[in-house]
């Protein structure tokens, strides 16, 4: 993840209500770490904490929406790498997917819907896992990582039958 994208993230735990302790843990950064995101972001977080609080749910829907906007470009850097190999690539991709789950887990808390694409999440990471411990080969887990993308739309409707 960018540091942007660590920042805007770190930005949506603290308006929705968790401390600098907690953040650094579920973004697994040192709370210094978090507490100069917060000193150095433009955004006045307490503010915007405040205004959550008073404000309607469009605030809360952007925060989320602008989060998920970051993880797929992020996923989209990783898959244009020229530079890692295929194992490399499978290993960050798990570990995008655990940002999503961590963050899902917030706001699985207010939201249903995105509880349920946190255990779809959940659940990928951990076959991607089980796959390489199997040894499971790298084209393999190229295809798999490749088809995950091209569907992930299909994925998260999870009405679908």
């Amino acid at each position: 993840m960018t540091k942007e994208g660590k920042v805007h993230t770190s930005r949506a735990l603290y308006v929705s209500g968790h401390n600098t302790d907690e953040i650094a843990a579920i973004m697994e950064v040192s709370k210094r770490t978090v507490q100069n995101y917060k000193s150095e972001d433009t955004n006045d977080w307490d503010e915007l904490r405040a205004a959550r609080y008073i404000g309607d749910d469009k605030d809360h829907e952007l925060l989320h929406k602008n989060f998920f906007g970051y993880m797929d470009a992020t996923l989209r850097e990783i898959r244009k790498a020229e530079d890692i190999s295929s194992s490399e690539r499978v290993d960050k991709i798990a570990k995008l997917a655990d940002s999503v789950l961590k963050m899902q887990r917030v706001a699985g808390c207010e939201d249903p819907e995105t509880y349920k694409h946190g255990l779809i999440k959940a659940t990928i990471v951990r076959l991607v896992t089980w796959l390489t411990q199997a040894g499971m080969s790298n084209e393999c887990l190229d295809l798999l990582a490749n088809t995950l993308h091209d569907k992930q739309k299909q994925l998260a409707d999870v009405s679908a039958r």
